[in-house]
């Protein structure tokens, strides 16, 4: 625990707080429909990793980013369809404050 953590409590941020999402808003917010260049295969790898990473149906977008860009280097995904997904998750998350 570091002197800043001490005296003011821990430092959370949007990134790292932790936002419920259900299995149902997961299948509607990652799809072809909202990202165009994810295949059928890549929805459900992506809709698996994410809605198996939750604890108590909520999940940071910390943990999201970090869940793609293992996707990415195991060739599972494209740099591209990490991006849309993540914007997809933090625009929904935003509008759901």
């Amino acid at each position: 625990m570091g002197f800043f953590s001490y005296v003011f409590g821990p430092i959370t941020t949007g990134f790292s707080r932790r936002h419920t999402l259900s299995r149902e808003d997961a299948e509607l917010l990652i799809s072809k429909f909202k990202v165009n260049t994810l295949t059928d295969d890549e929805v459900e790898i992506i809709k698996d990793a994410i809605v198996d990473s939750r604890v108590d149906g909520k999940i940071s977008l910390k943990k999201i980013d970090e869940l793609l860009v293992v996707l990415v280097r195991n060739n599972r995904i494209s740099e591209n369809d990490r991006r849309g997904v993540y914007r997809v998750l933090k625009e929904h998350f935003k509008k759901a404050k």
